[in-house]
Protein backbone atom coordinates (compact mmCIF):
# COMPACT_ATOMS: atom_id res chain seq x y z
CA UNK A 1 0.00 0.00 0.00
CA UNK A 2 1.36 3.29 -0.82
CA UNK A 3 0.72 6.42 0.79
CA UNK A 4 1.51 10.01 -0.52
CA UNK A 5 2.94 13.26 1.16
CA UNK A 6 3.50 16.68 0.61
CA UNK A 7 6.03 18.67 1.75
CA UNK A 8 5.73 22.72 0.80
CA UNK A 9 8.82 24.34 0.43
CA UNK A 10 8.16 28.29 0.05
CA UNK A 11 11.31 29.92 -1.17
CA UNK A 12 12.67 31.95 -3.54
CA UNK A 13 11.62 29.82 -6.40
CA UNK A 14 8.70 28.04 -4.82
CA UNK A 15 7.41 24.58 -5.68
CA UNK A 16 5.37 21.69 -4.02
CA UNK A 17 7.77 18.46 -3.72
CA UNK A 18 5.80 15.33 -3.11
CA UNK A 19 6.80 12.43 -1.57
CA UNK A 20 5.67 8.75 -2.14
CA UNK A 21 6.11 5.78 0.08
CA UNK A 22 5.18 2.72 1.78
CA UNK A 23 2.61 2.68 4.50
CA UNK A 24 4.54 2.47 7.74
CA UNK A 25 4.23 1.65 11.34
CA UNK A 26 2.63 3.82 14.06
CA UNK A 27 3.09 3.45 17.71
CA UNK A 28 1.57 4.70 20.91
CA UNK A 29 1.31 4.60 24.46
CA UNK A 30 -0.97 7.00 26.63
CA UNK A 31 -1.22 7.31 30.13
CA UNK A 32 -4.66 9.14 31.46
CA UNK A 33 -7.85 9.77 33.75
CA UNK A 34 -10.87 9.38 33.11
CA UNK A 35 -13.65 12.52 34.86
CA UNK A 36 -16.72 9.80 33.15
CA UNK A 37 -17.75 11.56 29.50
CA UNK A 38 -14.44 13.58 29.49
CA UNK A 39 -10.92 12.03 29.14
CA UNK A 40 -7.26 13.13 29.06
CA UNK A 41 -4.13 11.56 28.60
CA UNK A 42 -0.28 11.72 27.82
CA UNK A 43 0.63 10.54 24.88
CA UNK A 44 3.70 9.10 23.64
CA UNK A 45 3.93 8.25 19.60
CA UNK A 46 6.16 6.75 17.00
CA UNK A 47 5.55 6.86 13.36
CA UNK A 48 8.10 5.66 10.71
CA UNK A 49 7.38 5.05 6.75
CA UNK A 50 9.86 4.41 4.08
CA UNK A 51 10.53 6.63 1.33
CA UNK A 52 9.92 5.75 -2.28
CA UNK A 53 9.96 8.21 -4.69
CA UNK A 54 10.21 12.47 -4.25
CA UNK A 55 8.37 14.37 -6.94
CA UNK A 56 8.27 17.80 -8.23
CA UNK A 57 6.57 19.81 -11.04
CA UNK A 58 9.47 18.88 -13.32
CA UNK A 59 10.83 15.63 -12.01
CA UNK A 60 10.12 12.34 -10.45
CA UNK A 61 13.15 10.15 -8.42
CA UNK A 62 12.96 7.09 -6.91
CA UNK A 63 14.75 7.65 -3.29
CA UNK A 64 15.59 4.86 -0.68
CA UNK A 65 14.93 6.97 2.70
CA UNK A 66 12.97 7.41 5.65
CA UNK A 67 10.57 9.74 7.40
CA UNK A 68 9.62 9.50 11.08
CA UNK A 69 8.04 11.50 13.73
CA UNK A 70 8.18 10.80 17.81
CA UNK A 71 4.96 12.93 19.24
CA UNK A 72 4.14 13.70 22.78
CA UNK A 73 1.08 14.94 22.98
CA UNK A 74 -1.65 16.16 25.96
CA UNK A 75 -4.73 14.64 24.21
CA UNK A 76 -8.66 15.31 25.70
CA UNK A 77 -11.70 12.60 24.42
CA UNK A 78 -15.19 13.42 24.89
CA UNK A 79 -17.33 10.11 24.68
CA UNK A 80 -20.78 9.47 23.63
CA UNK A 81 -22.38 7.05 26.15
CA UNK A 82 -25.19 5.42 25.40
CA UNK A 83 -27.06 2.05 26.02
CA UNK A 84 -25.20 -0.22 23.81
CA UNK A 85 -21.38 -1.46 24.15
CA UNK A 86 -20.03 0.84 21.39
CA UNK A 87 -19.17 4.03 23.09
CA UNK A 88 -18.49 6.85 19.70
CA UNK A 89 -15.72 9.72 21.02
CA UNK A 90 -14.03 12.75 19.22
CA UNK A 91 -10.55 13.74 20.37
CA UNK A 92 -8.01 16.33 20.07
CA UNK A 93 -4.33 17.34 21.25
CA UNK A 94 -1.64 19.63 21.27
CA UNK A 95 2.12 19.01 21.88
CA UNK A 96 5.68 18.84 20.09
CA UNK A 97 7.09 16.19 17.77
CA UNK A 98 10.09 15.49 16.16
CA UNK A 99 10.70 14.71 12.53
CA UNK A 100 13.48 12.74 11.18
CA UNK A 101 14.28 13.30 7.65
CA UNK A 102 16.56 10.60 6.44
CA UNK A 103 18.48 9.34 3.18
CA UNK A 104 19.76 6.15 3.30
CA UNK A 105 21.86 6.63 -0.15
CA UNK A 106 24.26 8.60 1.72
CA UNK A 107 23.38 8.67 5.41
CA UNK A 108 22.25 11.96 5.64
CA UNK A 109 19.87 12.84 8.08
CA UNK A 110 17.47 15.84 9.00
CA UNK A 111 16.00 16.42 12.06
CA UNK A 112 13.65 19.49 13.89
CA UNK A 113 11.30 19.47 16.56
CA UNK A 114 8.05 21.33 16.22
CA UNK A 115 4.49 22.44 17.43
CA UNK A 116 2.15 19.23 16.67
CA UNK A 117 -1.47 19.09 16.90
CA UNK A 118 -4.15 16.34 16.20
CA UNK A 119 -8.05 15.75 15.92
CA UNK A 120 -9.98 13.01 15.55
CA UNK A 121 -12.96 10.53 16.00
CA UNK A 122 -13.67 6.99 16.27
CA UNK A 123 -15.61 3.75 18.31
CA UNK A 124 -14.94 2.25 21.11
CA UNK A 125 -16.21 -1.33 22.11
CA UNK A 126 -16.27 -2.40 25.95
CA UNK A 127 -15.38 -6.34 26.12
CA UNK A 128 -15.32 -5.71 30.15
CA UNK A 129 -16.21 -3.03 32.34
CA UNK A 130 -12.34 -2.85 32.28
CA UNK A 131 -11.07 -3.48 28.82
CA UNK A 132 -12.50 -1.38 25.35
CA UNK A 133 -10.79 -2.25 22.15
CA UNK A 134 -10.66 0.93 19.94
CA UNK A 135 -11.04 2.47 16.48
CA UNK A 136 -10.08 5.49 15.61
CA UNK A 137 -9.15 7.97 12.56
CA UNK A 138 -6.54 10.66 13.62
CA UNK A 139 -5.61 13.65 11.63
CA UNK A 140 -2.06 14.43 12.84
CA UNK A 141 -0.22 17.65 11.39
CA UNK A 142 2.95 20.24 12.77
CA UNK A 143 3.30 23.83 12.00
CA UNK A 144 5.65 24.51 9.73
CA UNK A 145 9.51 24.39 10.14
CA UNK A 146 11.92 27.04 8.58
CA UNK A 147 15.13 25.97 6.78
CA UNK A 148 17.78 27.96 6.69
CA UNK A 149 18.05 27.78 2.59
CA UNK A 150 15.17 25.86 0.88
CA UNK A 151 11.91 27.38 2.16
CA UNK A 152 9.75 25.57 4.56
CA UNK A 153 8.22 22.41 5.47
CA UNK A 154 4.37 21.05 6.11
CA UNK A 155 4.14 17.25 8.03
CA UNK A 156 0.77 15.87 8.00
CA UNK A 157 -1.05 12.19 8.32
CA UNK A 158 -4.47 10.73 8.11
CA UNK A 159 -3.88 7.65 10.36
CA UNK A 160 -6.79 4.80 10.68
CA UNK A 161 -5.75 3.09 14.43
CA UNK A 162 -6.57 0.43 16.62
CA UNK A 163 -6.35 -0.44 20.04
CA UNK A 164 -6.99 -1.46 23.43
CA UNK A 165 -8.15 0.80 26.31
CA UNK A 166 -7.63 -0.93 30.05
CA UNK A 167 -8.97 1.42 33.08
CA UNK A 168 -7.85 0.95 36.55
Amino acid sequence: MESRENFYFDSNNPQDVELEYDSGIVLGAAAGYDFGSARIEGELAYQQNDIDKIKSVNQENEVSGDVSSFALLINGYYDFYNSTKFTPFVTAGIGFTKIGLEDKSDNDKDEYTVFAYQIGAGIGYALTEKVTIESKYRYFATSDYEFEHSGELEYNRHNLLFGVRVDF
